[in-house]
């Protein structure tokens, strides 16, 4: 009944749906029947709701929650992937929240290391794990930029070296990184 509810379409009034009964039977299921052969069906149904919903933490709840306790579901692979994707999407970009950008790239390098089989999935947690690297080289640029404003030469020179580690010794940012550190006064001179 929850997994017919979850996909339908049909609302009622201004104040539910019938998906909204489905998450809850289907939640109410996975919580007292946690073992039951249906209970990864019913957690990859409810992290894929999630994931419509762009309700992030949601959706890598249940994905974690289907991994832990259904390790050899036939789910688990896509779990995998839609969890670290769902870390990913949860993102805003290089102005916001570093740690978040931390952990969302070390999870993202960590599944690619798993050597995923499907290539679909692979070449869209490699895009995904190129932006988030892309963005916290632009955060410490950012803050990099920040500090040379306000004339603090050690929080420039630090986020500086916080990004010649993190980049490639290639990439452009690395190499103005370089330069900009060159031209700063030595450590413990200045402010």
């Amino acid at each position: 009944v929850g997994a017919e509810l979850i996909q339908s379409e049909s609302t009622y009034f201004l104040f539910g749906s019938d998906q909204d009964d489905g998450e809850l039977i289907l939640g109410e299921f996975v919580e007292r029947y946690a073992t039951s052969p249906h209970a990864d069906d019913a957690l990859r149904l409810l992290g894929d709701l999630a994931v419509a919903e762009e309700r992030w933490f949601d959706a890598q709840r249940r994905f974690e929650q289907l991994i832990q306790d259904h390790p050899t579901s036939e789910w688990a692979s896509l779990a995998s992937f839609r969890r670290v994707m769902a870390i990913h999407a949860e993102l805003l970009g290089p102005e916001y929240d570093l740690p978040s950008m931390y952990r969302a790239r070390n999870e993202l390098r960590d599944y690619l290391a798993t050597a995923p089989e499907r290539p679909e999935f692979r070449t869209t947690a490699a895009a995904a794990y190129e932006e988030v690297t892309g963005w916290v080289i632009e955060r410490h640029r950012l803050d990099a930029d920040f500090y040379r404003t306000i004339g603090n030469s050690y929080g420039e020179r630090f986020h500086l070296e916080t990004l010649l580690q993190d980049a490639p010794a290639d990439h452009p940012s690395a190499v103005a990184a370089q330069a900009r550190l060159a031209e700063l006064p030595p450590p413990g001179e200045g402010s």
